[in-house]
């Protein structure tokens, strides 16, 4: 997996507009699309012989490629527009975001993860109705090993290629919100409640990483 520095430091809010990706890295169902678009273009002859060439260097591949996970091609249930979390830390342009909270507290639990930076981020922020600015009355910061962020890849891949909203199991007075964030791209999944399946999953993979297990 390559990790870069994307981050601008830019502190995003509810409704904001997010800014246009500088450079996207092509997916690799993306790479080979463009490359059979490619070989098309050529002698049918040849399209044979680089066709067969491809073929058997598939079958030299190194091991550690099957474990890069792969890329959610199909994105479903984008958000356009889509309501931004209101935070007081920058925003992943390749991540996750996981809040929970309760009707009767005055505080909410944040949970975020940054793909590019490798790092996952514990808030407690405490709401003002009287102000859109949220201030953290706790957080915690904790890097995130290779291992941790494929596992992380590969679930925020099968969110992406749900067509579904994420489940919930109604419980009474709280709630929860769940972002994907892939340059542009956004997904947001919500409900009353507590998050079941995927999105359960999620927040149990976000408090294992912020407890460093």
């Amino acid at each position: 997996m390559n990790l870069s520095d994307g981050q601008d430091g830019t502190l995003y809010h509810v409704g904001r507009v997010r800014p246009e990706p500088d450079n996207l890295l092509q997916s690799p169902a993306q790479v080979r699309t463009l490359m059979f678009m490619q070989i098309a273009k050529l002698p049918f002859k040849f399209a044979i012989v680089v066709v067969f060439i491809w073929s058997i260097s598939m079958l030299f591949a190194l091991p550690a490629n099957a474990a890069e996970p792969e890329y959610a091609f199909h994105k479903h249930r984008l958000c356009k527009p889509c309501a931004m979390p209101g935070i007081p830390v920058a925003l992943p342009r390749q991540g996750m975001v996981f809040a929970r909270s309760a009707l009767m507290s005055d505080s909410t639990w944040w949970y975020l993860v940054d793909i590019q930076q490798g790092v996952v981020i514990q808030l407690r922020v405490r709401v003002d109705t009287s102000t859109p600015k949220q201030s953290a009355v706790e957080q915690v910061s904790r890097h995130v090993s290779e291992s941790d962020l494929l596992e992380i890849a590969k679930l925020t891949n099968r969110i992406w290629s749900s067509e579904k909203m994420l489940p919930t199991r109604v419980v009474p007075d709280i709630a929860w919100d769940l972002w994907l964030f892939d340059s542009d791209e956004v997904r947001r999944d919500f409900g009353p409640g507590l998050p079941d399946g995927l999105a359960g999953e999620a927040e149990q993979l976000l408090q294992r990483l912020v407890d460093g297990r």
